[in-house]
Parts: structure tokens; C-alpha cells; sequence
């Protein structure tokens, strides 16, 4: 759709980066680009940890909410509120998903779970009925 000026009009189901990792390479990347400290990690391959692109996406789509209704003060909200938050979680080399990984060694598949995932035993029957 164009605008009457002949651009491309901004709707709200356009999207700025079109996927997970044009967001994360062209946004988060350089935005985040501190200095190393041992209370920090990454991976750069990042897509490899379920936990980390769980979050990333959630941080993808809420910045281009974001950026479509912008008001003064929304995006420095959201990252107050929201990408910081979720990038010290990301970046925590205790319990985050990139425990074990380097910037400099790169990617470990270091799991506390052998297949992966937490325990988890069944629930008592009927303790989760579907609702009606």
C-alpha cells in the first residue's frame, strides 16, 4: 500500500526486521555490545538454545509493538521495563541459557538434564480438567 505521497505506508502488521535474526544482527547486536566481564556471556550462535530464542522472539515482536505505537517515553519503557530485563537474564553466566558457551569459544551443549528438559512427573488425575 502507498501513501499519498507515492512511499510505502507503515501499517501495523508491517514488520521493521523481517525475522528473529535481522532483529538480533541488527538491532540487539550492536546495541548490546559491551565489554567483556565474566558476570556476562553470549552465544554467537545463539539460535541453538530454545531458552534464549524464546526470549529474543518475545523481545522481537514487543519492540515492533513498540515502534508502531510509539508515545514519548514508550521505547525507553521498553527497554527499561523490557529488553534490559530479558537481556541480564540472556547474559547471566549462572542461570542463564548460555551457560557454558563463549564469545570467544563459541557454542557448548552443556544441558544439567541428559534428554534436555527439567523432570517433570505426571499431575493427579483430574487436577487439570479442560475447561468447559
Amino acid at each position: 500500500m502507498t501513501d499519498a505521497k507515492g512511499g510505502e505506508e507503515e501499517t501495523e502488521n508491517s514488520l521493521y526486521y523481517p525475522n528473529i535474526d535481522a532483529f538480533v544482527e541488527q538491532y540487539l547486536a550492536p546495541m548490546y555490545d559491551l565489554p567483556k566481564t565474566q558476570n556476562r556471556v553470549w552465544c554467537r550462535q545463539w539460535w541453538r538454545h530454545e531458552g534464549a530464542v524464546i526470549r529474543l522472539h518475545a523481545l522481537w515482536l514487543s519492540w515492533e509493538e513498540t515502534r508502531v505505537h510509539e508515545s514519548p517515553g514508550t521505547m525507553a519503557s521498553w527497554i527499561l521495563n523490557i529488553a534490559d530485563p530479558m537481556m541480564a537474564v540472556l547474559f547471566n553466566p549462572t542461570s542463564g541459557p548460555f551457560i557454558g558457551c563463549s564469545e570467544d569459544r563459541g557454542h557448548e551443549s552443556e544441558r544439567p538434564h541428559s534428554d534436555g528438559r527439567l523432570p517433570c512427573d505426571p499431575p493427579p488425575t483430574g487436577l487439570f480438567d479442560p475447561r468447559q
